[in-house]
């Protein structure tokens, strides 16, 4: 069985993998702690995404999705803030487990993903949606 952000992956992977002049990878690093799971290139501009999975919606609007449990590490929020401080384009994709939604965080805003609500998120997303849709978002925001 595959683990819940595995699964995000091959969901991302089967929306945008080799289509709309993008290239993506998924990256399994022991070298550096923090470094995002996918690499992805298009046009020349290269990102990272982090992937993230809840188990389930939150049963109530304000409690947050991911929680510190679920969360980005902090080396993985360090990661984010550097690399967008220096220029660089990130971003923490969230899905829930076996279900077609998905926000798109830009990696400038890791500090408040961990505690951020449904509500959060749709405000912070610079993409979200559920299949098709959310793949044509996210590509735009590579």
């Amino acid at each position: 069985m595959r683990l819940p952000e595995q699964q995000l992956w091959d969901r991302m992977r089967s929306n945008v993998l080799h289509r709309d002049s993008v290239w993506i990878e998924r990256i399994e690093s022991m070298v550096s702690t923090g470094l995002p799971d996918v690499h992805a290139i298009r046009k020349g501009s290269v990102s990272w995404t982090e992937l993230k999975c809840a188990a389930r919606w939150t049963k109530r609007a304000n409690t947050p999705l991911l929680g510190v449990a679920k969360g980005l590490s902090i080396d993985q929020r360090n990661w984010h803030l550097n690399w967008t401080n220096h220029g660089g384009g990130s971003f923490i994709v969230i899905g829930i487990k076996d279900m077609d939604d998905h926000w798109c965080i830009p990696g400038a805003l890791a500090d408040h993903v961990n505690m951020a609500s449904v509500e959060d998120l749709n405000d912070m997303a610079c993409a979200k949606g559920v299949g098709p849709k959310f793949r044509i978002d996210y590509i735009s925001f590579l």
